[in-house]
């Protein structure tokens, strides 16, 4: 049977890190940080298998075609990842989210850098991989996300969002899938600001100090305004024209994908 002991920390000393708390070592070093990237990413491993197709025919047999680059790798590494694993990473984390990517019999640890989607069904169609070193620092921008709405609702209150996204840099693994802030207490008139991340003192925050991220304001109730009736030929007209149009951006963006 496994002995437990239980210890008192100040607050202060602890460190809120992808939904868990942890006490906050860094006085031990760049090893104890290593030691919670191995922990908390271990969970998220993706295979990735070497791509030699083109990037239609990969994705017809079921994979989403990708590239590797950066630490550990000479140049880029066209790649391709199982749809269907990688489309669950994305709905659990973000676009960002890091992971341990299985290549070449050996695990390589790595962030999501870029996804492209296509316009008409938002399926996922190519994905840039950055592998990192853990010690790494690196700069990026992350979505903010709103917890505790519903307080806001029931006081007949609303969140007006001036940004959506905070432009950050640290290292690779301290660095959070987004930025979580609890508005649920907050009164009419209140702001959030930098003050109101949650952020490890070694993350760095770019945006500039005074940046309103957004702000409490009066709940306006929303009329529906009901479409007037058109032809139906004129609507028909409207569906073809919409269809053409983003098949043409359909086509530039497989395009592009495909030069790279």
């Amino acid at each position: 049977m496994k002995s437990r002991f239980y210890v008192k920390v100040p607050l202060k000393n602890w460190l809120f890190y992808n939904g868990y708390a942890i006490i906050n070592l860094r006085k031990q070093g760049n090893k104890v940080l290593e030691k919670i990237g191995e922990d908390t990413m271990e969970k998220t491993v993706i295979k990735a298998q070497d791509r030699s197709e083109k990037v239609k025919q990969v994705r017809s047999q079921g994979f989403v075609p990708g590239i590797l680059y950066g630490a550990g790798l000479k140049g880029s590494k066209p790649v391709q990842f199982d749809a269907i694993t990688f489309n669950k990473i994305i709905a659990t984390h973000t676009d960002n989210a890091k992971l341990w990517v299985e290549f070449g019999g050996k695990k390589h640890f790595g962030m999501i850098k870029e996804v492209q989607r296509n316009v008409l069904n938002g399926q996922v169609i190519h994905v840039d991989v950055h592998m990192l070193s853990q010690k790494d620092t690196i700069r990026i921008k992350l979505p903010i996300e709103y917890a505790g709405m519903h307080g806001l609702l029931q006081k007949d209150m609303d969140l007006k969002i001036q940004s959506e996204m905070v432009d950050i840099s640290g290292p690779a693994v301290l660095l959070p899938e987004r930025v979580t802030v609890n508005v649920e207490g907050l009164e009419l008139g209140d702001t959030i600001t930098i003050k109101d991340f949650n952020l490890d003192k070694k993350i760095v925050v770019h945006d500039p100090e005074d940046q309103v991220y957004a702000t409490v304001a009066e709940r306006k109730e929303q009329v529906e305004m009901l479409p007037e009736e058109e032809p139906e030929e004129a609507e028909e007209a409207g569906e073809e024209t919409g269809e053409a149009a983003a098949a043409a951006e359909t086509g530039e963006a497989e395009a592009e994908t495909e030069a790279q």
